[in-house]
């Protein structure tokens, strides 16, 4: 059984970067239990994404892979026992910052 909830998580936002590091902090879907969140990373040159890591809280520092120089998008799904995947996604472009909904 996939462990993804009907309704998605905060657009995260980007309150915190380096050269080596991001740091995602997002709101709690309402009227959903939530377990645990995943986070995903994808370097834009690429098509595939890495999960980078579990939280059960809404906020979360990725400080592995990120090369600067480099264009990521985050994505922060919100898990429990229902399916549907509902995410957003962050892009980092080295030092400027945009936020986007999918």
């Amino acid at each position: 059984m996939s462990d993804y909830i009907l309704a998605s998580p905060g657009k995260p936002d980007l309150v915190d970067w380096g050269e080596n590091f991001a740091e995602l902090k997002w709101r709690a879907p309402e009227d959903c239990t939530v377990t645990h969140y995943k986070v995903e990373m994808r370097n834009r040159a690429k098509r595939s994404w890495t999960q980078v890591g579990d939280t059960k809280e809404t906020n979360f520092r990725v400080s592995n892979n990120i090369e600067p120089g480099s264009e990521y998008e985050f994505r922060v799904v919100a898990c429990n026992q229902v399916y549907l995947l509902l995410h957003y996604k962050l892009i980092l472009l080295d030092c400027y910052i945009t936020s986007m909904l999918v």
